[in-house]
Parts: structure tokens; sequence; C-alpha cells
């Protein structure tokens, strides 16, 4: 129950957090669809930094115990192919959504309708989807180790700053 709580918390904050950023306009979420403005790739990849670097720091400082045991690549791009399918088609993703809910635009109700109907769908299907896709493309990604943990939160921390030196050449 306290882990629920904490996550509809943490929600919350990410939410205002947003909505402060201005991100949870239309013209943002598609405009960076169409690569013309970038403030709300720079708004994730920042909270994606930021959440690699505090569980690595928790993980080292030994708070939680963060392993992964095997990746799924198709199952990853199948889910990212319908996620990016259904966020360009709305021009919400399931966050932006509920922000735009809490706003009160009407056109977010649509959207969480959707991902209501595509997770009952995916109940519905997993058990075919989990029994075929078990013996395709898993691998064992070793990434509990701190040292890795840290290269990994590094790699993607340089990455990020190359990223956003590109963006800031073009005026994005």
């Amino acid at each position: 129950m306290i882990q629920a709580v904490a996550g509809l918390g943490v929600g919350i904050l990410v939410g205002i957090c947003l909505y402060l950023a201005k991100m949870l306009k239309y013209d943002e979420q598609v405009g960076s669809m169409i690569f013309k403005r970038m403030a709300l790739l720079k708004f994730y990849m920042g909270a994606q930094l930021t959440s690699l670097l505090s569980l690595t720091a928790l993980r080292l400082l030994g708070v939680i115990d963060v392993s992964f045991s095997a990746f799924n690549w198709l199952n990853a791009i199948l889910g990212g192919l319908v996620f990016g399918f259904g966020w360009g088609m709305l021009g919400y993703c399931p966050g932006t959504c509920s922000g735009a809910i809490g706003t009160g635009k009407v056109d977010g109700i649509f959207g969480a309708l959707g991902i209501m109907v595509g997770s009952l769908l995916f109940a519905v299907c997993y058990p075919v989807f989990s029994s075929y896709s078990k013996n395709l493309v898993v691998t064992k990604i070793g990434v509990s180790d701190p040292f890795w943990l840290c290269i990994l939160s590094l790699a993607v921390a340089f990455l990020y700053l190359l990223i956003f030196r590109v963006f800031e050449r073009h005026n994005l």
C-alpha cells in the first residue's frame, strides 16, 4: 500500500512538473513528433537520467537491490511501436494524457479510453504473446553489478549531452 501511495505521489509530482514546464500542450507533443520542438524530449531525457543516476546511487549505498535477469528485444520493439503509434495518433503519451485530463482537456479522456482498451486487449492476448515470444531473442543483461551500472549511467549522461549539443546547434 505504501508503494502505491508513493507511486501516486511521484506521478502527481511529475504531472505538476509537466504542467509547469508547459509540456502538456498539444503543440509541444506534436512538435516533438515532427522534430520541430525538442523541449519535451529534453524533459524526458532529463527525467530518465535523473532516475538512472538515482537508482545507481541508491544501489551503491545498499538502499535498494536492482537486478535484471533477462530482456526480450522482440517485446520491447513491439511495445515501443504500439506506444509510438498511439502517441502519434493521439498527440499524448500516457503521462501527458493523464496530465491533460487533470488540466481539463477533453481530448485526454479519449486517450485514457484507448489506454484502457489497449491494456484489456494485451491482457486477453498475453498468454499467446508470452508463449510465442518466450523463445525468441531473449538476452541476459548483467547490469546489476554496481560497476557496470555506473558505467551505463555515465554513458547515458554523455550520450544525452551530445544530443543536447546537437539540439542547441540547430536551435531545437
